[in-house]
């Protein structure tokens, strides 16, 4: 069993499983690619554009490893984007106070 994989991102850490070499990036694309089945499966189709948050720790190396992992996943570069942890959360987080508000203007007939 392989876990933490994310941490390794960018590094030259390696596992060799069965006769196969495997890098974080294979195994990280793996992943994605069951993501990307299932996307494809409630959507009918592939994704038009793709965000993957990564830590905000992540340099270089760990952000082209993802992006590598999501190109082995199937995920069109040219539509795949990273995003830090930290501000895909505040995004969130303000997202659902927005449509919190939204809801209560709704209701007061404000809206």
């Amino acid at each position: 069993m392989i876990t933490s994989i994310k941490r390794h991102m960018g590094t030259h850490w390696c596992r060799h499983i069965e006769g196969r070499t495997w890098t974080p990036e294979a195994i990280s694309g793996c992943i994605l690619k069951a993501v990307r089945r299932e996307i494809e499966m409630t959507f009918q189709g592939p994704p038009q554009q793709v965000v993957i948050t990564v830590p905000a720790s992540f340099g270089t190396e760990g952000r082209r490893a993802t992006l590598l992992a999501a190109r082995l996943a199937g995920f069109e570069p040219r539509t795949t984007r990273l995003f830090d942890e930290p501000a895909a959360a505040l995004l969130q987080q303000w997202q659902t106070q927005r449509d919190a508000q939204n809801e209560r203007d709704l209701r007061s007939g404000t809206g």
